[in-house]
């Protein structure tokens, strides 16, 4: 008899657990990935964005927006603080904003 309620209480603490586990893991993976069409629309080009559209960027006033035009063309977005166009901090704020998009 103990042995059965003790392979009872088992079974329940599995179940419980595993219930908890999957509760907090099941809203992360259920939200669906954005399509590489809806992660792109919303971004500034680096090489066609005019100098209001790059002010408008945070961090970025007439003095970065005029370099970053000075120095187009960009092969990758992250050529800003490889170049040193704009500082790294300055780079982190607007980084989920911008994309270096290659002319055909």
């Amino acid at each position: 008899m103990r042995t059965q309620i003790l392979i009872v209480v088992i079974i329940a603490a599995v179940f419980v657990t595993a219930c908890h586990n999957q509760a907090t893991v099941l809203p992360i993976a259920s939200k669906p990935a954005p399509s590489p069409t809806e992660s792109t629309t919303d971004l500034l080009d680096i090489n066609s964005a005019s100098k209001a559209e790059l002010e408008a960027l945070p961090g970025i006033g007439e003095a970065y927006a005029q370099k970053i035009i000075d120095n187009r063309p960009y092969r990758e977005k992250t050529d800003l603080v490889r170049l040193k166009i704009i500082p790294e901090t300055t780079y982190k704020a607007i980084a989920n904003k911008i994309i270096a998009r290659h002319k055909q």
